[in-house]
């Protein structure tokens, strides 16, 4: 704290901040790129309807949720326990793993996720696809584990990722199905 000396009074000053600046501060502060998607500015009162995560979040709406939401879930924790004792399984789900090619990784409200062309996917055959959130990533870059499935790893993208953007149609399916995935 410092003092300030005013007249013949002694008055204690401190640094004037905004309140609840801080994290709404943070957020508005991000950098934007292709890699990031655009900051989210919320109001920091505590009433205001735009604050409620749902709406900013539509797919954190309990009313979204899905059997395949569940499922997914389910398969995702089972792996996850499986790679805590031993990843020795993961070369067996590779076997028949769709491959992405000419990756990149995107942050999104989701999450990481990857953008590239992939290879006989069970859904989407071959075509670019944007993959639900990435959980777990193999330290040699062999192989990611989404929130749908494993992917075996191809070549990462070497062009600028903002210009394989623009081949994605905003209404495109992507990997998961996830609720509010559209965003």
């Amino acid at each position: 704290m410092r003092r300030c000396h005013i007249g013949t009074s002694d008055r204690v000053s401190t640094p004037r901040r905004q309140p609840n600046a801080g994290a709404a501060t943070a957020i508005r502060d991000l950098p934007s790129s292709p890699l990031v998607g655009s900051p989210i500015s919320v109001s920091p009162t505590r009433k205001s309807p735009s604050l409620m995560l749902i709406r900013a979040f539509p797919f954190l709406d309990p009313r979204r949720i899905t059997s395949g939401v569940s499922e997914r879930l389910q398969s995702l924790a089972a792996d996850c326990a499986l790679l805590e004792r031993d990843a020795a399984f993961v070369s067996a789900r590779l076997r028949t793993a769709p491959i992405l090619d000419r990756y990149f990784p995107m942050l999104s409200p989701l999450g990481l996720q990857l953008v590239g062309d992939v290879t006989g996917h069970p859904r989407l055959g071959s075509r670019r696809i944007v993959t639900s959130q990435v959980w777990f990533a193999d330290p040699e870059n062999r192989w990611v584990r989404t929130l749908s499935r494993f992917y075996r790893l191809g070549r990462a993208a070497e062009n600028d990722p903002a210009s394989s953007l623009s081949a994605l149609r905003p209404d495109a399916d992507n990997d998961d199905g996830w609720p509010g995935a559209g965003l």
